[in-house]
């Protein structure tokens, strides 16, 4: 979690991050295999039928994964909650912010949803047990925010 002036950020965590130098060597294990088969085909009008398209698509799989991860992300600002996933960013504003809430159960990883007027539940990316040590104060620290940001001038 990043914080700048009391608005949380939440990305991707050390977990998903110690992943990267794998993702890394396999895209580049496998990028060398689709160059020599692109050279194969251009050279010699053949290419392996086997590892040229397993290899493209591994190479797209770890890319995409890859952007994925480093372009989502759920973002809070003093005037909305904004949600990034790769293809699109939503922003929420407070104030159609209806209740926060955690799926899931302690074994298999818990999630948080925040349910909203306009566009129904919406997943918040990386605020989860996989990324955030403790997911209920997280949630309550994200409800007293909501809760300032939405509070009427006295």
């Amino acid at each position: 979690m990043e914080s700048d002036r009391g608005f949380p950020a939440y990305r991707a965590g050390s977990a998903i991050r110690r992943l990267y130098p794998t993702w890394l060597i396999g895209g580049a294990i496998f990028g060398a295999i689709l160059i020599v088969n692109v050279i194969t085909l251009v050279r010699y009008g053949q290419a392996s039928a086997l590892w040229m398209p397993l290899s493209l698509a591994v190479v797209a799989a770890l890319l995409f994964g890859y952007l994925a991860n480093e372009r989502s992300a759920t973002v809070t600002t003093p005037d909305h909650i904004e949600t990034r996933t790769l293809f699109k960013t939503r922003r929420t504003a407070w104030h159609d912010v209806q209740e926060f809430e955690i799926k899931g159960s302690p074994k298999l990883g818990q999630r948080v949803f925040v349910h909203t007027a306009t566009d129904g539940v919406l997943r918040l990316p990386h605020l989860d047990t996989a990324n955030v040590e403790s997911l209920e104060a997280e949630v309550s620290a994200l409800r007293n925010l909501w809760e300032q940001m939405t509070a009427s001038p006295t």
